[in-house]
C-alpha cells in the first residue's frame, strides 16, 4: 500500500515514532506535535525545516499573519470574558446587598 510506505518515509525523514498501524488522521496529529516541538525548541530549527521543505517566504508570512490574527481574536475573547465576569460579580454583590 502506497500510504503505508509514505507514512514510513515521513517518519524516517522527520524522526517520528509511529504505531504499527497509522491512518492519515493519526499521521497528521503526530506531524502537528512535531511542528509544535520545532516551534517550542526555537524558531531557527523550525524555519530551517521550512526552508528544506522549500516553503516560500510568502506562505510563511501568510501563515504567521493568520496565527497572529487568531491570537488577537483569542485575546479579545479573553478580555470580553473577563469584563463579563467582573460585571457578573458586581451584579452578584448588588444582589447580596439587596437580599441582606
Amino acid at each position: 500500500m502506497q500510504s503505508v510506505q509514505l507514512a514510513q518515509e515521513i517518519a524516517k525523514q522527520y524522526e517520528l515514532v509511529l504505531p504499527e498501524t497509522v491512518d492519515e488522521e493519526m499521521l497528521l496529529k503526530i506531524l502537528e506535535q512535531k511542528v509544535i516541538e520545532w516551534i517550542q525548541s526555537g524558531a531557527e530549527e523550525f524555519f530551517q525545516m521550512l526552508y528544506r521543505l522549500d516553503i516560500s517566504e510568502k506562505k510563511i508570512k501568510e501563515a504567521t499573519a493568520k496565527i497572529e490574527t487568531r491570537n488577537g481574536e483569542i485575546e479579545t475573547i479573553k478580555a470580553s470574558l473577563s469584563d463579563r465576569n467582573k460585571d457578573l460579580a458586581t451584579k452578584k454583590g448588588e444582589l447580596d446587598v439587596l437580599i441582606s
